[in-house]
C-alpha cells in the first residue's frame, strides 16, 4: 500500500512539474517575443507593432472592460497603450512581465482618461450654461448648430467646447488634451470648414 501511495505521489509530482515546465517555456516564448517585438519597433519595423497587436489586442480590450466596464473607452484605452509604445520604444527597457505591464499601463491610461472627463466637465459646467443662455434668442440656430456638430469626431467636438465654447487658447487645449499646438490649430480649421454653412447666420 505505501508503494502505491508512493507511486501516484511520484505521478502527481512528476505531472505538476511537466505542467510547470510548460508554463515557463510558454512564459519565457512570451517574454522574448515581446522584447523582440519592442526591437523591431525600435528599428522603425511597423510589423513589430504588427505582431504585439495580433497577439494582445483581444485579451487587452478584455481586461480594459473590466477596468472602465465600457467597451468604447476600453477600445480607447487599448488603442492608447500601442500609440504609448510605439512612441515610447526607444525608450523602454527589458518587459520582464508582459501581460502585467500591459495591464499596469491600461489601469494607468484609464486614471488619465478619467482625470480629462472630470476636468473637461467642470469646464464646460462652468462656461456652457452661460454661453447657451446667451444666444438662446435663436431657437433654430441652436437646433441648427447642435446638428452641425454631428458632423465632427469627438476630438473635434472637445476642441470645439474647449476653444469655441469655453474660449481656450491653442496652448491650453494642447495641454488639456495632450496634444501637440499644431495638431489643435490644425483641428480648429478643419472644424471652421465643417461647420462653413452657419456662417450665414453669423
Amino acid at each position: 500500500m505505501r508503494f502505491l501511495h508512493k507511486n501516484k505521489f511520484d505521478k502527481f509530482l512528476q505531472n505538476t512539474l511537466q505542467k510547470s515546465y510548460i508554463l515557463l517555456k510558454c512564459l519565457i516564448v512570451e517574454v522574448v517575443h515581446f522584447n523582440a517585438c519592442l526591437e523591431r519597433i525600435k528599428q522603425g519595423d511597423p510589423l513589430g507593432l504588427s505582431e504585439l497587436y495580433e497577439v494582445y489586442y483581444k485579451s487587452m480590450l478584455a481586461t480594459a472592460v473590466k477596468i472602465v466596464k465600457n467597451t468604447s473607452d476600453a477600445e480607447d484605452i487599448v488603442s492608447d497603450v500601442f500609440k504609448y509604445i510605439l512612441k515610447n520604444a526607444y525608450t523602454m527597457g527589458y518587459i520582464k512581465h508582459p501581460k502585467a505591464w500591459l495591464a499596469t499601463t491600461m489601469r494607468n491610461k484609464a486614471g488619465e482618461m478619467a482625470k480629462k472627463e472630470e476636468k473637461k466637465k467642470a469646464y464646460l459646467a462652468e462656461f456652457s450654461k452661460e454661453y447657451y443662455i446667451m444666444h438662446a434668442e435663436d431657437i433654430d440656430l441652436i437646433v441648427l448648430l447642435n446638428d452641425s456638430l454631428e458632423l465632427l469626431s469627438d476630438v473635434e467636438k472637445e476642441v470645439f467646447d474647449l476653444h469655441f465654447l469655453c474660449g481656450f487658447k491653442y496652448k491650453e487645449i494642447s495641454k488639456q488634451l495632450s496634444r501637440a499646438v499644431g495638431t489643435i490649430k490644425s483641428d480648429v480649421f478643419r472644424i471652421r470648414e465643417k461647420l462653413k454653412h452657419l456662417e450665414e447666420y453669423v
